[in-house]
């Protein structure tokens, strides 16, 4: 069978098969993807996942966009950064915003300076996030780099290669030229052509249902999906899905 035709979504109430989770996400915040035991990942929050959060344990929330209108997907209704920072008071949980002065994410270095001072001052654990998640990623991933070369005790320890490689298990390629630059310039280290990571068969659309965690190849797991996504799945490329949520029963047909 066609690995790159047949795309499986699991969806259940929690995701008990990923060893990361520990001590964050829990069954409220599955979709946050956890990068280290202080850093989280995840895309644009609705007001429910932001009390979600802070419910879960999650200490600060820190945005890399400032979303000036707010967005409805389905059932969910996504706030302007403004209101997230209302929101997030009122629930108990730090929300701060730090965005790349030259409007380029992928080559400020600047904003990575930012972003560094930031991300240190916070409480932890943290909950890192843009629109999609690759924004958020590449932050972080630039954040940890940054550390590690000046003070090599730090952990993670990330450098030119396992910087790719740690992009790549969670389906991010970051060979691109603006990318590979700045890698280059927070590492200190040349980067040569394209880097050879795993790649997901059905490329980076399936990113725009960021919820979702790649496995393997064009297998991903999720949480609980509401029926309104389900157009959105398809529309992106999906072809299967296996419900595996308890109490569920499904007819011959």
């Amino acid at each position: 069978m066609n690995s790159t035709i047949l795309v499986l979504l699991v969806s259940c109430v929690i995701i008990s098969v990923d060893a990361a989770f520990q001590p964050n996400p829990q069954r409220k915040t599955w979709w946050a993807k956890q990068i280290t035991d202080d850093f989280y990942i995840t895309g644009r929050l609705s007001a429910r996942q932001i009390k979600y959060a802070h419910e879960d344990g999650f200490k600060s929330i820190l945005s890399v966009v400032n979303f000036t209108e707010p967005k409805t997907n389905g059932l969910e209704e996504f706030p302007t950064t403004a209101d997230c920072q209302e929101i997030a008071k009122n629930a108990g949980i730090r929300y701060e915003v730090v965005v790349p002065p030259s409007g380029n994410w992928k080559q400020d270095l600047e904003f990575v300076g930012q972003f560094t001072v930031l991300a240190d001052s916070l409480p932890k654990p943290i909950l890192v996030h843009c629109e999609i998640t690759i924004a958020a990623m590449f932050a972080l991933m630039n954040y940890f780099a940054n550390k590690y070369r000046n003070d090599t005790s730090f952990s993670p320890k990330v450098d030119a290669k396992s910087f790719f490689e740690i992009g790549s298990l969670h389906g991010m390629n970051f060979n691109d030229t603006e990318m590979k630059e700045t890698i280059s310039m927070v590492t200190g280290e040349k980067i040569i052509g394209s880097v050879a990571v795993p790649g997901i068969p059905m490329g980076w659309e399936w990113s725009w249902n960021w919820q979702i965690k790649p496995v393997y190849k064009d297998i991903f797991i999720a949480g609980q999906i509401y029926s309104t996504s389900l157009s959105t799945l398809n529309n992106t490329g999906f072809k299967s899905l296996i419900n595996n949520r308890r109490g569920v029963a499904f007819g011959r047909h």
